[in-house]
């Protein structure tokens, strides 16, 4: 290609570029209607649970009830 064309597709590429970052903010809407900035807006505080704790089993026969016939011998 030729100097010329090269230069005018380089500026066509630069203005397109410039034009897709810049006319979006022209058209912006403000923050809000209630005009706070983000950062202004009040956050819930985190929410508490109630936590229930469990007491596990140590050894497998207290996690089943076999009859004294099938209870495992060690």
């Amino acid at each position: 290609m030729d100097q010329e064309l090269k230069q005018r597709i380089v500026g066509i590429i630069v203005i397109t570029a410039l034009a897709a970052i810049f006319v979006p903010m022209l058209f912006d809407e403000p923050i809000g209607e209630s005009g706070k900035e983000i950062s202004a807006l009040k956050i819930p505080d985190y929410p508490v649970y109630a936590v229930n704790s469990v007491v596990l089993p140590e050894t497998i026969e207290q996690v089943i009830d076999l009859p004294e016939s099938l209870s495992i011998k060690a």
